[in-house]
């Protein structure tokens, strides 16, 4: 079936379906997505990377937002000060700020004169509303920072401004602080023990900040967005791939494509495109699709590198035959399925699904699914229903998008 014109369509986030990646085995090998060791071992001597916090503490080292001591310890369970987490919180604005920023004519708090070592990044962090002092005009700079000032701080980087509505999320908190802990319990960057405690005095430690500043990155809009990194896998036959300008050049290995790519599968050829989260696309031979957008969202590997799960994707599929899977992250998979047994396709833009309890389901307006299974088992390549499955062709998306 030949397309009868070339149509582009999306892949977003919220409408990764089906869990049906399950460890990608799919179409796709296991062993590629595996996060790479780490080329210069644990940066601290204190801090072993079997450590379940090693992973944000090594994200924020890699990035020069956070240090450990001269003797190579980070002192990991340690206390923070108010002092060091003013570093932390301006060393991490991007692009850098180039210090002193607006600094004050007099010293903003009685305590903290212009030599003090702290001095340029509190007056920052202040002058910016992320930090304030006590009603005596203090900062206490060397104090303690308490887990609830670790919340406010998080909360007002977020730059969330809302009172909290629901039900507490902690039985301790003090007014002050009340909208600032639940957000943050609620975005799971903190949280309580057993009997919801917070514990809103109790200092923080350095690697509990350095877990929730980490993982505040993953989710604040300056900063999860970053470009989604997909990789061509020729699997078999001549795969070519053309930039704008170019003559199609033949790949004989994996290779990072990027915006206005073009890929091109010939006779007997097929291709994979796996992305960071296990996402994945296999092409198949006598294909051609256009890369138009690679927007990713950030998360952060074991090893505390920075990697991307598929945002927004968009693609311009020009003919030939194509499978598809994306990471399901919290969208339910249940509801869907019921939306594609009554024929809405429109929130599944790349699916080919099949399975031994259900019933073979594509983009084709004859494609039928079961949905009496409360849980879609893994794909059998191997099953008789992948067999009947129905090929995904250019002209069959076009028709299922035109639904909506």
């Amino acid at each position: 079936m030949n397309p009868r014109s070339p149509d582009s369509y999306k892949l977003c986030r919220q409408f990764a379906v089906l869990l049906l990646v399950i460890g990608l085995s799919l179409f796709f090998s296991t062993g590629y997505l595996q996060a790479a060791e780490s080329d210069t071992g644990p940066p601290f001597r204190d801090l072993d990377v079997t450590d379940e916090s090693f992973r944000y503490v090594r994200f924020l080292q890699s990035r020069e937002i956070i240090n450990g001591y001269p003797d190579g310890t980070f002192q990991p369970y340690g206390p923070l000060t108010r002092a060091e987490a003013a570093k932390i919180i301006i060393t991490s604005i991007d692009p850098p700020l180039d210090l002193p920023v607006n600094l004050p004519e007099e010293p903003s708090y009685s305590d903290v004169s212009p030599e003090h070592w702290a001095y340029p990044y509190i007056e920052t962090a202040t002058s910016l509303g992320l930090l304030t002092g006590y009603p005596d005009g203090t900062f206490q700079p060397q104090r303690q920072l308490t887990r609830a000032e670790t919340a406010m701080i998080l909360f007002r980087i977020y730059g969330v401004d809302y009172q909290w509505s629901g039900a507490s999320l902690a039985v301790d908190l003090p007014q002050w602080a009340y909208d600032a802990v639940n957000s943050i319990i609620d975005a799971g960057l903190m949280g309580t023990d057993a009997e919801k405690r917070f514990q809103p005095d109790w200092p923080a430690t350095r690697v509990e900040f350095a877990r929730a500043f980490a993982l505040l990155h993953t989710i604040h809009e300056d900063w999860r967005l970053v470009p989604l990194k997909a990789t061509l896998v020729p699997k078999t036959g001549v795969v070519q791939v053309q930039k704008p300008g170019q003559k199609p050049v033949t790949v004989s290995g994996p290779i990072e494509l990027a915006v206005d790519d073009l890929i091109i599968t010939g006779n007997k050829a097929e291709a994979e495109i796996r992305f960071e989260d296990g996402s994945g696309m296999l092409l198949q031979p006598n294909s051609e699709m256009k890369v138009l957008k690679l927007v990713g969202s950030l998360f952060i590997l074991p090893d505390g590198s920075a990697a991307s799960a598929v945002e927004d994707l968009e693609v311009q599929f020009l003919r030939g035959t194509m499978f598809g899977a994306l990471a399901s992250r919290g969208v339910e998979g249940e509801a869907l399925l019921q939306e594609a047994g009554a024929g809405n396709w429109t929130r599944f833009p790349l699916l080919a699904l099949a399975g031994d309890d259900w019933a073979a389901a594509g983009y084709a307006d004859h494609a039928a699914l079961t949905t009496k299974v409360a849980q879609v088992e893994p794909i059998d390549e191997n099953s008789e229903a992948f067999k009947q499955l129905p090929p995904v062709e250019a002209a069959a998306v076009e028709e299922s998008q035109g639904k909506s």
